[in-house]
């Protein structure tokens, strides 16, 4: 049985769909029941060079039969992929739960994001995010483990940010 160390890739881009927070997080368990709910975003990438270096750490270009890379030109190179991680992981505790949210939007710090005095992430908030990555090929396993808020561009609930 083949054995895989887990890589950490960090990137610089931008966010959209911010559902991060124990305030604001993906809980339609029609889909996401085992793990009752999930916390994920779209993650622009700021450059191609950006996703070349994601996709040469192992990951496959696709994962159960879609793309991983998906493309609308929205945001930075117009490249994104979706990251999560579970609210609950049904077998390891440690890697469910919200991911850790800073405040770089001073610079460098270790003050946590606060959902309710800071607010919401709006579509286009610069970031830079901390993946893990396990495994290879179309069966890695991707986790948002960190996120940083650069450029915080404000919440407007108009903007499709709701479902």
């Amino acid at each position: 049985m083949k054995t895989y160390k887990t890589k950490y890739l960090t990137f610089t881009g931008f966010i959209k769909y911010a559902r991060i927070f124990h305030e604001y997080y993906d809980d339609n368990l029609d889909f996401h029941a085992k793990t009752e709910g999930q916390f994920n975003c779209n993650f622009y990438f700021s450059s191609d060079e950006d996703v070349e270096t994601f996709l040469d750490s192992g990951v496959g270009p696709a994962s159960m039969g879609y793309n991983r890379i998906k493309e609308d030109g929205e945001f930075g190179c117009g490249k994104f992929i979706k990251l999560h991680r579970p609210f609950r992981h049904p077998k390891v505790a440690k890697f469910g739960g919200a991911p850790y949210v800073v405040d770089h939007t001073n610079g460098e710090s270790n003050k946590i994001w606060d959902y309710e005095a800071d607010g919401a992430l709006g579509h286009g908030t610069e970031v830079r995010v901390k993946i893990s990555v396990w495994g290879e090929g179309s069966t890695a396993v991707i986790r948002l483990e960190k996120v940083a808020v650069i450029n915080l561009v404000e919440y407007l609930p108009e903007d499709g940010g709701e479902f």
